[in-house]
């Protein structure tokens, strides 16, 4: 997959790649469940991340955890899912 994360900024939402970025007419819950059963989760209120593009984690006191892409991104993973992400990835942390 090219696809790196998908951020909703408001009420748009944004699929970010290698190269770009692009604009799609789909709510983040439909795109969320489409995306069920492959390597994306959902990572806070607003983003469903590629787990096969995070590199390394960065943890935070507060439970919350920052996952660093292979394109350099950073994505902030609330500490609600932190948990599904551990399960996601087959207990990597």
């Amino acid at each position: 997959q090219d696809i790196y994360y998908i951020d909703a900024l408001g009420h748009q939402i944004f699929v970010y790649t290698k190269r770009e970025v692009c604009h799609i007419d789909q709510k983040l819950y439909q795109l969320e469940k489409i995306l069920e059963h492959t390597p994306f989760l959902r990572v806070n209120k607003s983003t469903i991340v590629n787990t096969k593009k995070i590199i390394r984690f960065n943890s935070f006191i507060n439970g919350r955890m920052e996952a660093r892409l292979d394109n350099d991104d950073r994505v902030m993973i609330s500490r609600l899912y932190v948990s599904a992400l551990k399960e996601k990835m087959g207990g990597q942390n």
